[in-house]
């Protein structure tokens, strides 16, 4: 059972992890976060270099949608009342890939090969390719486009859509055309995430 009242905390998470209380769930996600941290510092450095900020600056949300928010199912990605939800920020695709494996999407082993030739994992997030990944993103901007879109041809109103944006999403010309519609899309949900220091970028 999943609820805000602070005095049930009940349930499992996307992964089949129990937990029993609000302060066990804080712990659980939190031991997560530190698991993906050093996942991406491990991946870096199989590829030489990555965009190490932006996916160190996202793990928390990550992990709270893909554990606890999300209405997914990971044995089976492409359920149809499944919510939905769009990395816009690509290039955090770092972040977002030990977070699939973990929830359950992959195995974990298989991102070893993370930006090398032929690699399902490169810098960006290639829904042809990885469990998990509704939409294949990098160019800035598209994200929240792309979601808009799904909504207005979709007949169904019963999933939740997510879609994770940094301020340089927002500065690209395509999101304040959509930014109007989106009073008229009860379901979707943009997090824009700014941060103002990018030296690790």
């Amino acid at each position: 059972m999943k609820t805000i009242n602070n005095t049930i905390y009940q349930g499992r998470l996307n992964n089949g992890q129990e937990y029993g209380s609000r302060a066990e769930l804080i712990r659980i996600l939190s031991d997560y976060a530190v698991d993906v941290r050093k996942k991406i510092v491990e991946l870096t450095n199989i590829a030489v270099g990555a965009h190490i900020g932006g996916s160190l600056s996202c793990v928390e949300l990550l992990i709270a949608l893909y554990f606890y928010v999300l209405n997914i199912k990971p044995s089976n990605p492409y359920w149809e009342e499944r919510d939905r939800f769009i990395l816009s920020k690509g290039h955090s695709a770092l972040a977002f890939f030990p977070i699939l494996a973990k929830v359950g999407f992959f195995p974990e082993e298989k991102m070893k090969t993370f930006n090398q030739l032929d690699s399902a994992f490169g810098m960006h997030p290639d829904m042809h390719k990885v469990p998990g990944v509704e939409v294949s993103t990098g160019s800035l901007g598209h994200g929240f486009s792309i979601f808009c879109e799904k909504g207005i041809i979709s007949d169904r109103d019963i999933e939740r859509r997510d879609v994770l944006k940094s301020q340089g999403n927002w500065m690209k010309s395509f999101d304040p055309e959509k930014r109007n519609m989106r009073v008229k899309l009860k379901f979707l949900s943009a997090i824009i995430f700014c941060v103002h220091w990018h030296s690790l970028e």
